[in-house]
């Protein structure tokens, strides 16, 4: 890495997963689905997608916008032949499944974002911290590439709404639910974050129920202080976090992070709203698990009065520069900590139904050329309504809806298919919705 993020080590293969299932497990809808690539090794996606690594190089000056064969982000989106800042783009990611992987055993999922800086952006993925050498192979390790449009280039987007990052998260979510055997009550979030605001501090504000929880060094809330960023509404759903960050930090000051911290506390109806780390009457020291040797003069501590299904810890070290956490074992320390919980005894936090899409006029004989309203009454920011005419149900591809209350001309008999959604953020595809015209 150029700036930061962890030290580039090459993968070594895990020893295989141990068995059994955790107890309130929720399996996803790609168990029992094989898995056709390789195991024990960091695999691009989708198939095809840029890799400098297996293709010997991949010189596009860091843009892969002519490579249809990745996924289009925001989805359904149409990506410009010249994209640019907040335009659609082309994403990949990478995936790690361990060695041994089972089909029908729910597993683990880190999504790890690496440090920012890295030259090229399409090998940012595999360089998140180096869980497959510390999880005895129960988890599935998913990286992401950076934003190719990001405002900080070599980086991850943490504007709001312009950040193709907060419309990717949850449609990969998604994605590899549906590939892999995923137990969705212990999905999570891993990010190291150096100079520049945090995406996961993004992600634990719009949609916490998606995620058991974050683990994170550096980063800052957005927003925060003169950092660049915006966050977008907050769900209030709780989430379990930890936090390590350096008190000495130049780049992006120690202070930053608090907001963040502060609002998660506040989240997970913590009796004690106020981050302060180093306030004794606020936390109890958290155990370092074997294996793990803090810096000089570092505290790690969990906030008292949080419930144990949604602790927050926090470690504080001091002059440890960019890159220093992997050499005393932070991959273990959050791993520790990813294993140590149990799911939710609620399971994922449950997400209401989308509204319904409304038509006007009513489905029936209408006029050539009248216009078709498609509506959904208390959607969701960021939600869209997305339809089809050639007689198919709607899913997460479909064209979405932008013709507002302007409509859509009907000129001949025709059958509207439509669905809202907010891609499993804050609540769940709508009902399928149906009207068919004919033309009086």
């Amino acid at each position: 890495m150029a700036s930061g993020g962890t030290s580039g080590v090459a993968p070594v293969s895990d020893a295989g997963p141990d068995s059994g299932i955790m107890p309130g497990s929720v399996p996803s809808a790609g168990c029992g689905k094989a898995w056709t690539g390789a195991t024990g090794m960091w695999v691009p996606q989708p198939t095809g997608c840029p890799s400098p690594r297996l293709t010997g190089g991949y010189a596009a000056i860091n843009d892969n916008q002519g490579t249809a064969v990745c996924q289009a982000i925001p989805p359904g989106g149409t990506v410009p032949a010249t994209a640019a800042e907040g335009t659609p783009e082309y994403r990949g990611w990478w995936v790690y499944v361990p060695n041994g992987y089972d089909p029908t055993k729910p597993h683990t999922v880190i999504y790890n974002g690496a440090g920012c800086g890295d030259g090229n952006y399409f090998t940012a993925g595999e360089f998140g911290y180096a869980y497959n050498t510390v999880d005895g192979g129960n988890a599935i390790l998913v990286g992401l590439d950076y934003d190719t449009f990001s405002y900080v280039p070599g980086c991850y987007d943490s504007r709001d709404p312009q950040s193709n990052d907060l419309a990717f998260m949850p449609w990969l979510m998604n994605e590899i639910e549906g590939t892999l055997c995923v137990d969705t009550t212990r999905e999570w979030m891993s990010e190291y974050n150096n100079a520049e605001p945090s995406l996961a501090q993004q992600f634990d504000c719009a949609f916490p129920a998606r995620l058991r929880g974050q683990v994170l060094v550096g980063g800052s809330e957005p927003g925060a202080s003169s950092y660049l960023g915006t966050l977008p509404p907050c769900n209030p759903a709780p989430t379990a976090a930890f936090y390590v960050r350096d008190f000495n930090d130049t780049d992006n000051p120690y202070v930053n992070i608090l907001p963040g911290c502060s609002r998660v506390l506040q989240q997970n109806g913590c009796i004690n709203t106020k981050c302060d780390p180093l306030d004794t009457t606020l936390t109890t020291p958290y155990p370092v698990p074997s294996g793990v040797t803090l810096p000089a003069g570092a505290s790690c501590v969990k906030f008292i009065g949080c419930p144990a299904e949604y602790p927050v810890a926090f470690c504080v070290t001091y002059n440890q520069g960019p890159g220093n956490d992997q050499n005393w074992g932070v991959d273990t320390m959050f791993w520790d900590f990813i294993s140590g919980l149990s799911p939710a005894s609620s399971g994922t936090t449950a997400l209401p139904p989308c509204p319904t899409p409304t038509f006007e006029p009513p489905a029936g004989a209408i006029q050539a050329g009248s216009d078709v309203v498609i509506s959904a009454a208390g959607l969701p920011a960021g939600g869209e309504i997305l339809f089809t005419t050639d007689g198919t149900v709607p899913t997460r591809n479909s064209p979405p809806y932008n013709a507002g209350a302007v409509g859509i001309q009907v000129n001949a008999d025709e059958t509207f298919h439509a669905i809202s959604t907010t891609m499993g953020v804050t609540c769940t595809d709508s009902a399928v919705a149906i009207a068919g015209y004919t033309i009086e």
